[in-house]
């Protein structure tokens, strides 16, 4: 990361995905205590290559190669109910918001 030209990601993406970063920042901080090894380890594999989609945005990484190539993985082993912290659900979510602001601006 850093050595290839820069190129931003396009929004909505580029806004939902940071708040996605977000999101598994507080569920990491948040249920620290209940989080095995293992799903932490799953975590950083698939949200690992999201800082690079944003500034080298297809180069190696794009919103649909982080969506089908690193959320899903995730998502099929830890979210199996609907309230499971899920990826591709959050991320969703995060681009409908990101979708909502920018028309009110």
């Amino acid at each position: 990361m850093l050595h290839k030209p820069k190129k931003t990601a396009p929004e909505p993406y580029f806004s939902a995905a940071i708040d996605l970063l977000h999101q598994v920042a507080l569920f990491i901080r948040n249920e620290a205590d209940t989080i095995s090894p293992e799903q932490l380890s799953d975590l950083g594999d698939a949200i690992h290559n999201i800082p690079e989609s944003l500034i080298e945005y297809g180069y190696y990484f794009d919103e649909k190669k982080i969506r089908e190539l690193y959320l899903p993985i995730y998502d099929a082993k830890w979210a199996k109910s609907e309230g499971d912290f899920c990826l591709s659900r959050r991320l969703d979510g995060a681009i409908s918001n990101v979708k909502a602001w920018l028309g009110d601006l």
